[in-house]
């Protein structure tokens, strides 16, 4: 009986009627208890909300009228010596009537610490109190203008005593709350601060003085207290352990109603800090302050009162934030927590009772469910028998049709035909379930197999069917499109494999099509660039092959290809190496002989400039001759650059002043304009630095090139850590035309350029000097908008250099030239003869030497002879 284990095995386990019937009844009985429950629940806590809300409103409105009361008496005092000054009661040019009557106001106001003038010639008269015992103290700048700043002890009667402190260059028109006022022309408050006594916080108001004329003549402040805003909320009644503070956008505390202060003490500095309101010593306000910053991010976002709820050690916390915003910069935040514990004392009692009732309820309803279910089940649970023993095997039953119960009466009547067909249709089903099977595990085999096989190989792979829909793809065709199989799987391959061609960023058409066009293999052209999900680019090869089933019909295609973008970049700078090695080789016997050919051109021509004067008509003609050769000379430098003989002589500088200076001598006289923003603390680099001014140079001029009719040329330069090295990034952008995309990979080849006029080597020879330098250069160009070169150098790091020792050549320049007996070495013997015609000219005594060895020979001579 092998068929019936299988579908008994297969048959999902079933719940018994009894229990159906009983959780149906106590399910329903649940549902309404539990509704009358919870809307007593919500009842009772909408109770709790509304007194909670009515509270905080009313904590914070006393809050709010207080701290209007209390702001509003530093404003009366400047608006009252403003008036002073203005009406000339109090005169803007005697600092010891102003510090006398500021000495008097300050004993009459408590929350008051200090109050001052300072006039337009940066000149103060001020009197306040500070220490613990609230000392009176008097402060004036000498002559009533900008200079010293003195601070003297005063005695019961308002003279001065002992000076405390002295502060020179003090200027008051300098100051924060000076500007402010000024500024707003008007009141203008500034942000809380720590006396420097540490005894309390403070905060400054400041309102501009006007003369009669409308001119200003000053500016009028008042410090005020803090620690009477944290008396008074101290003094609130703030439900049985609710808590209420202030702070600033900041986050900063300004007050609260723990007797905490709201800044540390002094460290072994000396300084102090002030705290945030999430760093407070009371769990209660730190954690609104987190709740706040956690649901706006910051204080700032907080522009009306709001409402909100936070848990704290699992007790519900009520909270209301009020905005208080003052005329002129104030703007505070006045913050009432009140723990839900506070008000839920006879709401938890009512729960209980709740509770109670609907335990005792499910109960009753448990037991009368399980007594009705045993009476109506009864019948059914002797039908259930027999199915058990059917479903074990024993088909021969039948059930004896004696329930009373119509509708079960007529189930087992079904049930006893039931059985009888089913003894006939198990024979018949057997051997097909069985064949059936076996088919299964072999098709699961293969294609388990054919898994295997695709994840192991190490080109991408992706099967269409004959419609061109993704069937398969192994992991590596995952990774190179950007798709998952799970998300192109039914997809058309154009979506997911999208080729185009490099050259001409024209689509390529698809490989699958032509497989199903042609039948058989098909490959990709070179330079086939496939675009991935996220937009990058690869450069592959590819082919494509059909999938026949073994009728030989066509019913999918294959596509197998891989990744050579490093394959093909690798071959092209190895072209590019070849191309210079060659050029090297060329430019080395060049150079070498044309400059001999120079030198002395340039030196019989320097010669004949000696004999003639600068106002003779064949000076001017040398003159010009002297400037074709300079550009001949510019010719050999770039072509030596590729010569084995040009390595660079390295040094190490800032190369800062190079960028600068090669820059503006490069676009000197031009329509071009010059902009750097170059890092101060740029780091230091080990180079030639004629050979780096020569890459800037050409850099530039190329940018210039590039906008005939003006533009700017920008120049950056910044330190960048690269692959973990140093490095030093140099951009230099132009507002050009720009390259077309065919000619990027071809601006650095030697004597290919783009211009009319240009040999060709600007900026191969760049690309020389930055790849002996083991830096590297890059350039990217936008068609109508201009080209940007990037530069990369190694860097040696930070520091300064200090100043290259005088060389012997300088040594040897700095003395006369009558008094040299010098030895002239060169293979040339144009070269020998005109540098010791001008050497003998100068008044030297010239020696010649051929070769090297003679060289020596003739030096050891002349040494050896004093």
């Amino acid at each position: 009986m092998v068929y019936e284990k299988v579908v008994m095995n297969k048959l999902p386990k079933k719940i018994p009627l009894i229990i159906v019937l009983v959780v149906s009844i106590v399910s329903l009985n649940v549902l309404a208890v539990s509704l009358v429950g919870y809307l007593s629940f919500q009842n009772g806590q909408r109770a709790v909300n509304d007194v909670a809300d009515t509270l905080r409103r009313e904590i914070t409105f006393r809050i709010e009228e207080h701290l209007e009361t209390f702001l509003h008496v530093p404003q009366q005092i400047n608006e009252t010596n403003s008036q002073l000054l203005r009406q000339e009661v109090l005169r803007v040019n005697d600092p010891e009537m102003l510090e006398r009557h500021f000495w008097e106001q300050i004993q009459i106001f408590d929350s008051v610490s200090s109050i001052y003038f300072g006039n337009t010639a940066g000149g103060m008269a001020n009197a306040g109190r500070e220490g613990e015992d609230g000392f009176l103290y008097v402060i004036a700048t000498d002559d009533f203008k900008q200079g010293a700043f003195r601070k003297f002890e005063t005695d019961d009667e308002g003279e001065r005593g002992e000076l405390l402190l002295t502060m020179p260059n003090f200027d008051a028109r300098t100051r924060p709350w000076y500007q402010g006022a000024v500024v707003n022309e008007g009141v203008a408050w500034s942000e809380a601060y720590i006396l420097f006594t540490g005894q309390d916080m403070a905060i400054a108001v400041s309102q501009p003085v006007y003369n009669r004329d409308e001119a200003l003549v000053g500016v009028v402040s008042v410090d005020l207290f803090l620690s009477q805003l944290n008396d008074f909320l101290q003094e609130i009644e703030i439900g049985q352990s609710g808590q209420a503070f202030i702070v600033e956008r900041s986050g900063l505390l300004v007050a609260t109603s723990t007797e905490e202060k709201p800044f540390s003490e002094a460290d072994e500095g000396g300084g102090r800090r002030r705290f945030y309101a999430t760093e407070s010593g009371s769990p209660l306000i730190r954690a609104a302050g987190e709740r706040l910053v956690a649901e706006y991010g910051d204080y700032a976002q907080i522009d009306t009162a709001v409402h909100l709820e936070f848990e704290l050690e699992g007790e519900r916390q009520f909270v209301r934030v009020l905005p208080l915003a003052g005329e002129e910069g104030l703007d505070w935040l006045v913050v009432v927590v009140i723990p839900e514990a506070d008000f839920m004392t006879y709401i938890e009692a009512n729960n209980r009772t709740t509770v109670i009732l609907i335990v005792l309820t499910l109960i009753s309803t448990v037991l009368i469910s399980i007594y009705i279910s045993h009476k109506v089940t009864e019948p059914i649970l002797q039908l259930n028998k027999l199915a058990n023993k059917l479903a074990k095997g024993e088909l021969r039953q039948t059930t004896g049709r004696d329930t009373r119960i119509r509708e079960i009466s007529s189930v087992m009547g079904a049930f006893d035909d039931m059985a009888t067909e089913l003894a006939r249709l198990v024979a018949e089903l057997t051997g097909e379930v069985a064949e059936r099977k076996r088919a299964e595990l072999v098709l699961r085999r293969s294609e388990e197999n054919l898994r295997i096989t695709l994840d192991s190989i190490g080109d991408a792979v992706i099967a269409t069917d004959a419609e061109g829909l993704v069937t398969r793809m192994n992991p590596v065709a995952e990774k190179l499109t950007g798709w998952l199989l799970v998300e192109a799987e039914g997809k058309s391959l154009g979506t997911i494999f999208q080729i185009v061609d490099e050259q001409t960023r024209q689509e390529v058409v698809s490989p699958v099509e032509q497989v199903l066009a042609v039948g058989g293999i098909v490959e990709l052209a070179e330079n086939t660039v496939l675009i991935a999900k996220d937009g990058s680019e690869r450069l592959i090869a590819d082919s494509g092959a059909p999938i026949r089933d073994s009728r030989n019909k066509l019913i999918g295609v294959v596509l197998v290809f891989r990744d050579v973008t490093e394959e093909i970049q690798t071959k092209a700078e190895l072209l590019k190496v070849k191309k210079l090695e060659s050029l090297s080789i060329l430019a080395g016997g060049i150079a070498h002989d044309f400059n001999n050919l120079l030198a002395g051109l340039y030196g019989y021509v320097d010669l004949a400039e000696m004999y003639l004067d600068k106002e003779h008509r064949a000076y001017q003609y040398l003159q010009k001759a002297n400037q074709s050769m300079e550009q001949a000379t510019h010719l050999t430098h770039q072509l030596l650059t590729f010569a084995k003989g040009g390595e660079p002589i390295k040094r190490t500088f800032s190369i800062r002043e190079v960028i600068v200076e090669t820059a503006q001598f490069s676009l000197r006289g031009s329509n071009v304009r010059l902009e750097t923003d170059i890092a101060r603390d740029l780091w230091l680099v080990k180079a030639d630095k004629g050979q780096l001014s020569q890459v800037i140079s050409n850099l530039v001029i190329n940018a210039q090139e590039a906008m005939p009719r003006g533009g700017t040329v920008t120049i950056t330069a910044q330190n960048e850590v690269v692959d973990g090295e140093m490095c030093i990034k140099v951009v230099v952008q132009d507002e050009g035309e720009g390259i077309e995309p065919q000619y990027l990979e071809q601006i650095f080849d030697p004597y290919f350029s783009t211009k009319e006029r240009g040999s060709g080597l600007g900026l191969a020879s760049a690309y020389s000097i930055v790849q002996k330098h083991g830096g590297r250069i890059g350039v990217d160009s936008v068609v109508g908008e201009g080209t940007c070169f990037v530069v990369y150098l190694p860097a040696e790091g930070e520091g300064s250099v200090v100043g290259d020792e005088i060389t012997l050549e300088e040594q040897i320049l700095q003395k006369s030239l009558a008094e040299l007996h010098i030895l002239v070495l060169d293979d040339e013997a144009l070269v020998r003869q005109v540098i010791g015609t001008m050497l003998e000219q100068l008044g030297s005594d010239v020696t010649y030497a051929m070769e090297g060895q003679e060289a020596i020979d003739k030096y050891e001579a002349a040494y050896r002879g004093g």
